[in-house]
């Protein structure tokens, strides 16, 4: 008996989703569930439960059903009753080996502090006030939560790459179903014509499987090979001679990571590769279940919501419209704490910003960015402009990017560029006396994830002070 199913429609990279689109979508996979092939719905089911399993420790030795968020606690009124009753760790109070309350709580077994220091510890985690109300102060402020980044070296330092990733640490053992899917039969890399040598022969264990392991470009199908999962060992015939093995892999929500015998440790972006795929034999597992950023997801994009709500929401007020983070849109810019241009110098990156003081009708550029870096922003200070001075940026063969005016009266101004180019030049007006030093942002080329956006949110959403 043959099966057919709806095709789910596609979106190209930097287009909006539309309504048409997202029911297609949801036809597609209602289709599959409704036909009970593969066990759809009890997937589904089992991996929401997943999300919050055993989230309260026990009272003695007595435990709450693995379920009980569901059965109970998900139901409770916040102003009849609170949960847990204990401390985090202790006796009725947040089990930290759950996925939530480890996000919120932390986990010293997994080096992860709260989410409080994480989003908001100038020492230990992400700066959040700046230094006073102005432009300027708040330009500062970005400058300190960004980072830099060497695109010679490739080393990068970002408190706000770190804070929205740190969450990625939560990981459980293979076996347990805390954060995991459903779980199946998996592919696996095939193994390799030429089988490995014993790297030991005095442990008792028998040389590693050889698979071969790849990892497929995502735009032009090219390949990314190893030579194999050979392990180094007193017993080889010649030394080193599996130093570009592989000697482990994994990943994170956005990156595959090899390390190599040798020490080296390659990473893959997940936006241009994918690995395998593989025609090995399967394996019994579970896949880790991207909870964290599926609500995430969620959390960020319901600000403003589907293109139903969004025409509703703009309906009744069109200042609360405005204010709602555009999520559509800010998934698809720049990042504007990607970390800024820098140049490592020992253990440390040093942030290189170019600024100019311009006169009347003088131009700073044409700029080119470095490689895999682009222009995000300027900062315009026109404390010494009299009366005013205005400022205007151009892109590659003049292309108009924008522009503000400065004044004593108003000094502070940034402009943004969107999309952000890789060419520029920037030009000060006529008809004021003095100069107007600017500053430019030259980031990191990326567009930000599900955790960037969750980041933003949390922070923007949340009172600093009592």
């Amino acid at each position: 008996m043959a099966f057919t199913f709806p095709v789910a429609p596609t979106v190209a990279v930097g287009d909006e989703i539309t309504s048409t689109q997202l029911v297609g979508l949801a036809n597609a996979v209602n289709a599959r569930l409704r036909s009970g092939i593969a066990d759809g719905a009890e997937r589904v089911a089992y991996l929401t439960r997943n999300a919050f399993l055993q989230m309260v420790n026990p009272s003695g030795d007595v435990w709450s059903p693995q379920s009980h968020f569901f059965t109970q606690r998900q139901a409770a009124d916040p102003e009849h009753a609170e949960w847990p009753e204990g401390e985090p760790g202790e006796d009725n109070g947040a089990t930290v080996g759950s996925n939530w309350p480890t996000y919120i709580y932390g986990a010293a077994a997994l080096d992860l502090d709260s989410e409080a220091v994480r989003l908001t510890d100038p020492n230990y985690g992400l700066p959040v006030e700046p230094a006073g109300p102005t432009i300027l102060d708040h330009w500062r402020l970005g400058q300190q939560q960004r980072g830099a980044y060497d695109p010679a070296t490739g080393a990068l330092a970002s408190p706000a790459f770190t804070a929205a990733r740190a969450y990625a640490a939560i990981r459980w053992r293979w076996w347990s179903p805390q954060g995991a899917s459903f779980g199946g039969y998996f592919a696996s890399p095939a193994l390799h014509v030429t089988p490995c040598e014993d790297p030991d022969a005095t442990d008792g264990y028998p040389a590693p499987p050889n698979f071969d392991l790849f990892f497929t470009n995502l735009l032009t199908a090219a390949t990314t090979t190893y030579p194999g999962t050979c392990q180094d060992g007193p017993s080889l015939s010649v030394p080193g001679m599996y130093d570009l093995h592989v000697y482990a892999w994994g990943e994170s929500p956005w990156a595959y990571y090899v390390l190599l015998n040798d020490g080296t440790l390659d990473e893959l972006s997940k936006t241009e590769w994918v690995i395998g795929p593989f025609s090995g034999e399967p394996r019994l597992a579970r896949a880790w279940g991207s909870h964290f950023e599926r609500f995430m997801h969620r959390f960020a994009g319901e600000f403003r919501g589907v293109e139903a709500n969004e025409q509703a929401m703009r309906g009744r007020s069109s200042t609360k419209y405005k204010l709602a983070a555009d999520f559509g849109r800010i998934l698809r810019q720049q990042y504007l704490l990607a970390p800024q241009r820098g140049v490592q110098v020992g253990d440390t990156i040093e942030a290189q910003y170019i600024s100019a003081t311009l006169g009347v009708g003088q131009s700073l550029g044409p700029l080119t960015a470095a490689e895999g870096c682009v222009f995000a922003a300027l900062l315009a200070d026109g404390s010494t402009a009299s009366p005013s001075a205005p400022v205007s940026a151009t892109g590659a063969n003049g292309l108009a990017l924008g522009g503000v005016g400065v004044s004593p009266a108003s000094p502070y101004q940034v402009l943004t560029f969107h999309p952000a180019p890789t060419q520029l030049t920037i030009t000060a007006g006529t008809g004021f006396s003095g100069g107007v030093t600017v500053e430019v942002l030259e980031l990191l080329e990326y567009t930000p994830g599900p955790w960037d956006v969750f980041l933003l949110m949390r922070v923007g959403g949340a009172r600093m002070s009592p």
